[in-house]
């Protein structure tokens, strides 16, 4: 038997489920309203402490030991010592991966600092 399941996370954080209904009486595009409305529904009746909120950066200057903190590193730095070796060991389309990466990646956020 096929289920439609809707998977989210509680105030906990905790992982659960809800069942949405048998996958051969309801259609999929149902199911998918049925999600839709539980997530807005879980959405107006979150508190607002668990709404995303702004990030500040840390600051540049470590008080305590009155130390500059180091420049930061680039997206492009991060995949040449980091990712490229990453994906040269562990995945089988390396030489395409690296074509998207040199033609799209790098040129619109290399120059960027990485978070």
């Amino acid at each position: 038997m096929r289920t439609y399941l809707y998977r989210f996370r509680d105030e906990a954080g905790r992982l659960r489920r809800m069942r949405i209904g048998d996958a051969r009486v309801l259609k999929l595009v149902e199911a998918r309203a049925r999600v839709m409305s539980l997530r807005a529904q879980a959405e107006a009746s979150r508190p607002q402490s668990f709404a995303p909120q702004e990030i500040s950066a840390p600051p540049a200057v470590n008080e305590r030991a009155g130390a500059v903190a180091p420049a930061p590193v680039t997206y492009g730095a991060f995949l040449d010592r980091y990712y490229i070796p990453f994906i040269e060991r562990t995945h089988r389309g390396v030489v395409a991966e690296k074509s998207y990466i040199a033609n799209h990646v790098r040129s619109a956020f290399g120059g960027w600092p990485a978070p």
